[in-house]
């Protein structure tokens, strides 16, 4: 979050500016944390647009035993994952699709290393699996297991700080935040 007065950059939902001590509250509006049904809805495109047709392929193609498939769809996930949320798009082709991206305390891009961290740290995620819907759902900034471990929040596109451009917004958004 960028204070308006002295431009200094500030973890996303802090009170006060760490540099000018300005009351940041007011900006709150510009940060839009992303619930637990958007992001299903996200990840369920990727897993059609990438798992899905991969495993086929893997499948019908090659006589690897159900591990190997289920070890290279991993893999591949990951790189597909790490490379697309570090890289200037900010999510995968889901989250593009969702209107949301994957950002830092700062509500910057975040790196290939804290994106890798983040999808290994899915692996938290999946164990304790109620404690995902509970997260997600009604902590204050939504943020999964996977998400604390590796310091990322997902947030709309155009959120996060005023300095940030304001991009179209998905169609289905107003019925969203109704």
């Amino acid at each position: 979050m960028i204070c308006p007065h002295c431009g200094a950059r500030n973890e996303i939902g802090v009170r006060f500016c760490r540099k000018c001590g300005s009351n940041l509250q007011h900006l709150g509006e510009y940060t839009d944390y992303v619930g637990a049904a958007v992001r299903s809805c996200a990840f369920f495109v990727d897993v059609l647009v990438v798992a899905v047709p991969l495993a086929l392929v893997l499948w019908i193609t090659t006589d690897l035993s159900f591990f190997m498939i289920v070890l290279v769809l991993f893999l591949v996930g990951w790189v597909y994952c790490a490379a697309l949320e570090s890289s200037s798009l900010q999510g995968t082709l889901g989250k593009m699709v969702a209107g949301i991206r994957v950002v830092d305390s700062y509500g910057k891009r975040i790196s290939f290393k804290t994106a890798s961290v983040r999808y290994f740290a899915r692996i938290l995620t999946l164990v304790f699996q109620a404690s995902y819907w509970y997260l997600v759902s009604f902590s204050d900034k939504k943020q999964a297991i996977h998400d604390m471990v590796a310091d990322t929040y997902v947030v709309m596109k155009g959120s996060c700080s005023p300095d940030t451009p304001i991009h179209e917004l998905p169609r289905w958004y107003d019925a969203y935040k109704q």
